[in-house]
């Protein structure tokens, strides 16, 4: 297929380059074009903000907790046990009980079992809450008041969450040398052996590094603006397809 293709859409660069290396795609037919989040688009039509007090309610969030969400199926390589065991030092060893973690997506291969086992043996069951998929307003409501995302994922360069965080103003923990370089410079790398890392720079960004995170998340908030941009979609798109009809020009 990428042999035949006339165009390869990539979401960042450091995708296009594993195209080229590893499959042979030529580097001038892979354009790069992120997946964009719908969530943003749908915030900024809802003219009345206040109604997502109903779902803060419903979702039963607690306002007087620093609310860690991780939105995420659960596959064991989303690796949620990184940040059980990152709340069970928090809570047991520092005694810090200002967190609580949200974890939402569907259960694969009965994994979710596993990690409520996870929880309940280091009682920490008042500390998460677990959602199916949940509606766009619901989604948006929890990341309005969250104080961190966090993706401890093995794998993916980017990620849409990652996207509505910079958006949502959101600060990121993310995966030590797996995004790709552009996006490395807007989160909190996390090393996912070390699940006191997490811990350590989540008490740090709450106490000695407030006026860089609010930096950072303005940076985010800007880069999102002009990478993930409806007027970068239409001009990425629009490009291909006058080079299509240039080509379809040259025979009857």
């Amino acid at each position: 297929f990428l042999k035949n293709a006339f165009k390869i859409i990539a979401c960042v660069d450091k995708d296009k380059q594993l195209l080229h290396k590893y499959y042979n795609a030529q580097e001038d037919k892979i354009v790069i074009q992120p997946f964009v989040s719908r969530l943003p688009l749908i915030y900024e039509k809802i003219e009345d903000k206040t109604e997502f007090q109903k779902h803060i309610v419903k979702l039963k969030l607690d306002s007087s907790k620093k609310i860690l969400f991780y939105p995420a199926q659960f596959w064991p390589h989303k690796n949620h046990k990184y940040i059980i065991d990152a709340l069970d030092l928090m809570v047991n060893k520092f005694k810090n009980k200002d967190y609580h973690v949200i974890f939402c997506g569907y259960d694969k291969f009965d994994h979710l079992k596993f990690l409520k086992k996870q929880i309940e043996e280091k009682n920490l069951l008042n500390y998460f809450t677990f959602f199916d998929y949940l509606e766009d307003e619901e989604i948006i409501t929890i990341y309005l008041n969250s104080h961190a995302l966090v993706m401890p994922t093995f794998v993916g360069h980017y990620s849409l969450p990652l996207f509505e965080s910079f958006y949502f103003k959101i600060p990121a923990f993310f995966t030590k040398d797996l995004l790709d370089e552009d996006l490395r410079k807007y989160v909190f790398e996390i090393d996912t052996k070390i699940p006191e890392d997490l811990v350590s720079k989540l008490l740090d960004i709450d106490t000695n590094k407030k006026k860089e995170v609010e930096n950072l998340k303005n940076d985010a908030h800007d880069f999102y603006k002009s990478f993930c941009s409806l007027d970068r979609i239409k001009k990425t798109y629009n490009d291909i397809f006058e080079e299509v009809i240039y080509f379809k020009s040259m025979w009857k």
